[in-house]
């Protein structure tokens, strides 16, 4: 409230209080408050007000501005709502960021005069001229649709947006442009770009298009394309259908696909490799290979002679339609295809049937031969055979099989010995590390057997079985079970861990098992005992016993819990037995809710054991119990 007013006390306040009282809220009513009449002025008050809630109006007239903040710090206005400009005109006479979903323009002029528009939702210009003289402008929308005659001036035009569709009538942009967009499509009857403007989406451009300063780093397809700059730099696949005409140089940098390239002059694939109407040339000035009409050169000498009936390399080698001669007048070797003839001796021939070199080597079509009917060596294109029809050794890329002994002295082998069956080494094989298997592996320090998801490691100082996950190391005084997060070590006389420990069946203490913790669970005990025809009669349940016979006392924490777990019941037993008589205590006993009484508990001697029993007052009830027990 700007203006506090006191409650008047009629117990101990005056009259004059009271009095006072009331001027003092004629007088806030006067000249504070803000209220309403039916004069065209309306009613009004000097001051600054601030109201917490909610204001509602049919109209709201703004005298000089409208701001959002507080009455003394001025802030953002948000409006939360959709706004409809119904006016004339709208001026924006200062940087203007439009981040909605999508921003959508009809006016018959749209005009963008400011330092800096920033537009980040999808645009739909449709207006007849669409004029921008920005600074700079950015789109970087999901969407840009210009259906207009546009224009623009500024100094940098950048787009960013999924697709931006350019089809209106005129499109000229005289500034730098960038278009980063996934699909540029542009379908203007006359499209130029006068600035350095680089393109790199799937660029489409369907008309006459003049560019003076271009490149196309996406994927493109031009129907008619006029590029009149010095240097055109593509660096995506260009696919051509028709004819590609290169007045300029040119530099590709991807790949070109058409059906047919001709180049009425050169072309080079970079620095060294040149292709004109004459030759090929590979190299630079250092070193060079030309291959002309007329022969090959390799840097000033020409090494070869290219015609119809033979090639010289240098003086004394000469292939021919006939013959391969290698020599000169002193000393040659030529090979005919009737055999091969070294000097004036013919010391080979040459068939489809075999190349016999004296009288024990025989090379023919499937195989090499060394040797003779007691002693010959055989090498086949799978295998290596050394011996005779008695003792064999056969050498294959997957084995070595052998009808005698393998005998070696010191031998490196680097690769893997296979073995089908045993064998004896009668020296020492020394080895980094040998598999037995795919699961068995010995190195110079440990044994593994397993694989990655379980295995077992057997190294100098411990047994490690299990995997990366959890494992479990047997050692000379401890085993270790768990991993880098959960560990428990047993000793010769402790048990440690950093987790829960979990213990299943009973638990005895002491060298003579003097003490045992026991714990019973039972679910359900049963309903009441309906035979004798009150369903609210219920039986003693035995819930657990021991031997009269080894233990004499026991300490019980019981938990009762009826079948809809509303009501629990927590109390302690003590109980002692003598082989005859059964004498228990019950303490402790706390239920939740107090008004709870789930039954009583009661104890008996049954022959050999001693029972502990409860008799319910709820059908259903589950009991949980831990028992110390001590003989």
């Amino acid at each position: 409230m700007a203006r506090p007013v006191s409650n008047v006390v009629i117990a101990t306040d005056s009259f004059a209080t009271w009095v006072g009282v009331t001027n003092f809220m004629a007088d806030t009513f006067t000249n504070y408050a803000l209220t309403a009449n039916s004069s065209p002025y309306g009613a009004n008050v000097s001051g600054n007000s601030q109201l917490i809630g909610i204001f509602n109006a049919n109209t709201v007239a703004v005298g000089e501005s409208l701001r959002g903040g507080t009455v003394n710090v001025g802030s953002n206005l948000n409006i939360t709502s959709n706004v409809t400009f119904t006016g004339a005109t709208i001026n924006a006479a200062s940087n203007v960021v439009i981040r909605s979903a999508y921003t959508y323009i009809n006016a018959t002029a749209f005009y963008v005069v400011g330092g800096l528009a920033n537009v980040t939702s999808n645009v739909s210009v449709t207006s007849t001229t669409t004029t921008i003289n920005a600074l700079a402008t950015t789109l970087v929308g999901g969407l840009a649709n210009v259906t207009s005659n546009v224009s623009i001036v500024n100094a940098n035009t950048y787009t960013n947006t999924s697709i931006f569709n350019l089809v209106g009538g005129l499109a000229n942009v005289t500034s730098n442009v960038s278009i980063t967009n996934a699909n540029v499509n542009i379908n203007a009857v006359s499209f130029g770009l006068q600035g350095v403007s680089t393109v790199t989406g799937n660029t489409t451009l369907k008309a006459n298009s003049s560019l003076t300063s271009v490149q196309l780093l996406g994927d493109t397809s031009t129907s008619n394309l006029t590029i009149t700059v010095n240097t055109a730099t593509v660096t995506g696949n260009v696919a051509m259908s028709n004819t590609l005409t290169v007045t300029g140089l040119t530099t590709l940098n991807g790949n070109v696909v058409g059906p047919t390239a001709n180049l009425s002059t050169a072309i080079n694939v970079g620095a060294n490799v040149n292709i004109n109407t004459t030759a090929y040339a590979v190299g630079n000035a250092t070193g060079n290979v030309t291959i002309n009409q007329s022969g090959i050169v390799v840097g000033n000498t020409t090494v070869g002679t290219v015609n119809a009936f033979a090639l010289n390399i240098g003086a004394n080698v000469n292939l021919s339609t006939t013959s391969y001669a290698v020599g000169n007048a002193t000393g040659n070797v030529t090979i005919t295809q009737s055999g091969i003839v070294v000097g004036n001796t013919t010391v080979g021939t040459v068939n489809t049937f075999a190349l016999n070199v004296g009288a024990n080597v025989n090379v023919s079509t499937t195989q090499l031969n060394i040797g003779n009917a007691t002693v010959n060596n055989v090498l086949t294109q799978t295998a290596l055979v050394v011996g005779n029809t008695t003792v064999n050794t056969s050498v294959t890329p997957t084995a070595i099989t052998t009808t005698a002994t393998v005998a070696a002295g010191n031998t490196t082998i680097t690769g893997f010995i296979n073995s089908s069956s045993y064998g004896t080494f009668a020296g020492t094989v020394n080895a980094a590390s040998l598999n037995v298997g795919a699961n068995v592996n010995v190195t110079t320090t440990q044994l593994k057997i397993g694989n990655d998801t379980v295995n077992a490691v057997l190294t100098q100082t411990a047994l490690t079985v299990g995997n990366t996950t959890v494992n479990t190391a047997l050692g000379a005084t401890s085993i270790a079970i768990g991993n880098t997060t959960v560990n428990t070590t047993i000793t010769s006389n402790t048990i440690s861990t950093n987790g829960t420990l979990t213990v299943t069946g009973n638990t005895t203490y002491g060298a003579s098992g003097d003490f045992v913790f026991a714990v019973i669970s039972n679910t359900n005990i049963g309903v009441a005992n309906t035979s004798v025809g009150d369903p609210t009669a219920f039986t003693v349940v035995n819930l657990f016993s021991f031997p009269i016979g080894t233990y004499t006392g026991a300490k019980v924490t019981a938990k009762i819990t009826d079948a809809a777990a509303t009501n629990n019941q927590v109390q302690e037993l003590i109980l002692a037995q003598n082989g005859t008589d059964v004498i228990m205590t019950v303490y402790g006993t706390v239920s939740s809710p107090a008004s709870a009484n789930l039954g009583v508990f009661s104890g008996l001697i049954n022959t050999t054991h001693v029972a502990v029993g409860f008799k319910q007052t709820k059908a259903s009830s589950s009991v949980k119990l831990f028992a110390q027990l001590i003989k």
